[in-house]
This record gives C-alpha cells, structure tokens and sequence, in this order.
C-alpha cells in the first residue's frame, strides 16, 4: 500500500537468471508506480508463480509511452498464475501505447489458469491493448479464467483487447469466459 517512483510498488524483484518468485495467499493492494514504467504491485525479471493471490487497485500514473503492468509485469518464461483475482487494477496516462491494464507478460510457455479479471483499465491519449491482460509471448494455456468489465479506452486512435490481447503464436484458449469487456 505504497506510491514509488521504481518498478514494482507493492514487490519489486530483480531475480537472477533461473530463479523465481512465488507468491501464495498475498494480497497486492493499493499500490502505484508514479514516475517509471512497469508493474504497479508486482515487477518480476524471471519466472514468477502466483496461486490463490489477490491484486487489487494497483496502477501506473506515470505520463509517458509505453506503460505495463498496472497490477503485474512477468518478464521470464514459464509463468504459472491460477486461482489469482486481479481487479480494478489500471493504466493512466495521458501518454500513448500501454499495455496490460492488470497483467502484462514477456516470456513464453505460461499458464494461467482459474483466474479472475475484473473491472481493470487502460484511459489514455493513444492505443490502449489489453485491458485485463496483454501477452507479449508464445505458446501459453489459458484456461477457465473469467473475464470481466474490462475496458481499454483511447481518446485519438484505437484502442483493441477490453479483456485480453496475446501477441505471439501457439496459443491455446480453453473454458474462458468473456464478458462485458469493452474497447
């Protein structure tokens, strides 16, 4: 429950190759990334595992290009999130070009599975991607994850993905539920 300048408000870890961070039963809540990019509650270099963990009211503020991650940006392979809820989490700048409202992750080979996105935002000037999650990456199992009330939203040019953008290949979507999301 902090506001920073750094990556990572609420958990900001900087592994070493081939280490991982593991959260189980951890509330992420009410932090915000004021002056810098990515991972409003969570900013992870490698793999992360995440179960039964809660992300709410996390967000980006900074007035710059390129936000990511307003409640978690996962940048490894093989990523493991289940049975999380990440809700009203967002990106907010009157800047261009952000990326994953709630989550964003660059790495391939992640699962997420059982998970809830709900009411997480993007509102900016320009393109806004992936409202509730935006995969930079290849082949991941994305399966029975509800997604919900998501909104991306740009004032001069598109916006695309109110729930989920997944820029890669060898993707595999199975029992998600999609509703409500706008952009």
């Amino acid at each position: 429950n902090r506001t920073t300048t750094t990556n990572g408000a609420g958990i900001s870890a900087n592994q070493t190759s081939g280490k991982q961070i593991v959260l189980r039963n951890t509330l992420v809540l009410n932090n915000t990334v004021a002056t810098n990019l990515y991972g409003g509650g969570l900013y992870a270099t490698q793999r992360a595992a995440i179960y039964s963990s809660k992300f709410f009211n996390n967000s980006i503020t900074h007035v710059a290009n390129f936000l990511r991650g307003g409640a978690a940006y996962l940048a490894g392979d093989a990523n493991l999130i289940t049975s999380s809820q990440f809700i009203n989490n967002s990106l907010s700048s009157a800047q261009s070009n952000h990326q994953g409202g709630a989550l964003y992750i660059l790495g391939d080979f992640n699962v997420m599975t059982g998970n809830t996105f709900q009411g997480n935002f993007i509102s900016l000037t320009n393109t806004a991607h992936g409202a509730a999650a935006y995969l930079l990456s290849n082949n991941n199992n994305i399966t029975n994850n509800i997604f919900s009330g998501n909104t991306a939203t740009a004032v001069t040019a598109g916006s695309f993905g109110g729930a989920l953008v997944i820029n890669g290949f060898g993707n595999t979507l199975t029992r998600n539920t999609f509703s409500g999301n706008t952009s």
